[in-house]
């Protein structure tokens, strides 16, 4: 199974360290996810730590403002709505 993480969203720092230690525990202890697809701006990707278990995703939406992030959140939204159905 397969986990994917919107990071779009960036917060405060304490948003990144929360997001930045949950991806610590998933590489120091066995769970039941094969990957985790991390989906994020560049600047919160860099700040997240390297594994061959975490896939960085990126897309120019979440690199440019926050209008086009706005604009990704709603097509992603449909995109996974469409998957589980």
């Amino acid at each position: 199974m397969d986990l994917i993480i919107d990071s779009s969203t960036y917060g405060s720092g304490g948003a990144k360290r929360h997001l930045r230690e949950l991806l610590r525990y998933f590489i120091y202890n066995e769970t039941k996810f094969s990957k985790v697809f991390l989906w994020g701006p560049k600047s919160i990707l860099e700040d997240m730590p390297d594994s061959e278990f975490i896939i960085k995703k990126t897309h120019f939406l979440l690199n440019n403002g926050s209008f086009l992030i706005l604009i990704w959140q709603f097509f992603s939204e449909i995109i996974c709505l469409k998957g589980r159905t």
